[in-house]
């Protein structure tokens, strides 16, 4: 079996990605120093990645905040096909994890701002007084301190 790893640095294409995709993984700490892993939407902007909960989620209210926290998305399928390789691939996926800390967002002005994102990307056809915002009354942001991104195809 061959594997073959190759390391993505093109911000440009890893913030494509993560702009395309509407759901990842986010493994954070709780109080009890226990790792839990979450899947969730999200929004990625000015390269960080923001959460959204409501008042009376388990998780939010659980979540050890200002510790690093860690957020995935993978896509696997087809992919460009490498035309030096003549060996048929029977996986292939691409992988995005950003780690940084993980903080509650309490200002306002950036809460509106965020939540007008939240709408162009999960809301478009929907005209703004209808829109409910149950489930993103609390917003949190992983403050991204690494982006690594990988490509990998093996069979």
């Amino acid at each position: 079996m061959q594997k073959q790893i190759k390391q993505i640095r093109d911000l440009e294409v890893i913030e494509k990605e993560l702009n395309s995709h509407t759901a990842g993984i986010l493994a954070v700490l709780t109080d009890e120093d226990k790792l839990i892993q979450h899947p969730t939407n999200y929004l990625y902007v000015d390269k960080n990645i923001y959460l959204f909960f409501n008042d009376e989620d388990e998780l939010f209210n659980s979540i050890k905040f200002d510790h690093i926290a860690s957020f995935a998305i993978i896509r696997s399928g087809e992919f460009k096909k490498d035309s030096k390789s003549n060996n048929p691939s029977i996986y292939q996926f691409f992988a995005i994890t950003i780690s940084g800390m993980l903080r509650k967002v309490e200002d306002s002005k950036l809460t509106e701002e965020i939540k007008k994102y939240y709408i162009k990307k999960y809301s478009e056809q929907t005209a703004r007084g209808e829109i409910e915002f149950s489930g993103t009354e609390r917003i949190v942001i992983i403050d991204t301190e690494e982006i690594q991104a990988v490509e990998e195809v093996g069979g």
